[in-house]
């Protein structure tokens, strides 16, 4: 993955999105809407952020194939800009999630439950 210009993950849903918090660790531009990542995108990214990020994904495959080609050929074509806002969102959850928050936020989660 170190070496790749684009991770692309065009799922209709899926839980959670490992590989995309791969992706953002490596600083490689990725992510789909329909995932937990991109919901935990959605409440920490600005819109703006958001929009260049998370690609949306609809029941309708052709509208699908629009728009992921769109998004695949603005990083491919501007990989510089892609790989800037990708390292701007690494830092961004950097920040926002740490392994420290999960752990205190699993810990609370736990102690509730017994």
């Amino acid at each position: 993955m170190k070496q790749t210009t684009l991770v692309v993950m065009p799922s209709r849903a899926e839980s959670f999105g490992l590989v995309g918090v791969e992706a953002i660790a490596a600083g490689i531009p990725v992510v789909s809407e329909k995932s937990g990542l991109g919901m935990l995108l959605k409440t920490v990214l600005d819109q703006s952020a958001y929009r260049r990020t998370v690609v949306a994904v609809s029941s309708d495959e052709a509208d699908n194939r629009r728009r992921w080609g769109y998004e695949i050929a603005r990083v491919l074509g501007d990989p510089d800009t892609a790989f800037a806002h990708a390292a701007a969102l690494r830092e961004t959850m950097a920040e926002a999630r740490t392994w420290k928050m999960a752990a205190a936020a699993l810990l609370t989660a736990l102690a509730g439950t017994s």
